[in-house]
């Protein structure tokens, strides 16, 4: 009975650890993948990012030559953030989901 119990605990360790092997496998395979997947669901805001460029050069710091970079760089970053989309896979897969809610709107007309 003994000899049962000990060879269950075992084999039970075992799988276990089979099963932490595997987990940790996953991980590190999974790693690079999921820095993909987030950045492509974000969409970068590179016109927000020279906005706040230009806010900290210009307001930031009191010597006036950074005022010369600073509003130009703010401009620039106001005129990219108005010209460049900032669709993401988020934003299509939500407009695909309200789509198909109204598709069966769309087929009565």
């Amino acid at each position: 009975m003994a000899t049962t119990d000990s060879r269950m605990i075992r084999e039970v360790a075992k799988s276990m650890d089979e099963r932490r092997i595997m987990l940790e496998s996953f991980k590190n395979n999974i790693r690079p993948v999921r820095s993909k997947v987030r950045r492509a669901n974000s969409s970068s805001r590179i016109g927000k990012k020279m906005i706040t460029v230009g806010l900290v050069l210009t307001l930031g710091t009191p010597d006036p030559f950074t005022d010369l970079a600073g509003w130009p760089l703010l401009v620039a970053g106001l005129v990219a953030d108005r010209v460049y989309s900032h669709v993401g896979v988020k934003d299509a897969y939500q407009e695909v989901n309200r789509l198909m809610r109204e598709l069966p709107d769309l087929r009565k007309l």
